[in-house]
């Protein structure tokens, strides 16, 4: 996944999920990436954990 911030549109962040091997996925795992928006242009990473919303159209 790709986004952006949305004030001034001068900064972008990429996710990298990577899914357990499992046949049922209810959390992704992966790593955000992107460079602050400021002078300095200091990289970041932060680990992310994402976990599945129950289906709300299924019976």
């Amino acid at each position: 996944m790709i986004d952006h911030e949305t004030l001034n549109g001068h900064e972008i962040t990429q996710t990298i999920l990577f899914p357990s091997f499992q046949s049922q996925v209810t959390r992704l795992t992966g790593l955000k990436m992107g460079v602050a928006d400021n002078s300095e242009r200091m990289p970041c990473c932060v680990r992310v954990v994402y976990q599945r919303l129950v289906d709300c159209s299924s019976p």
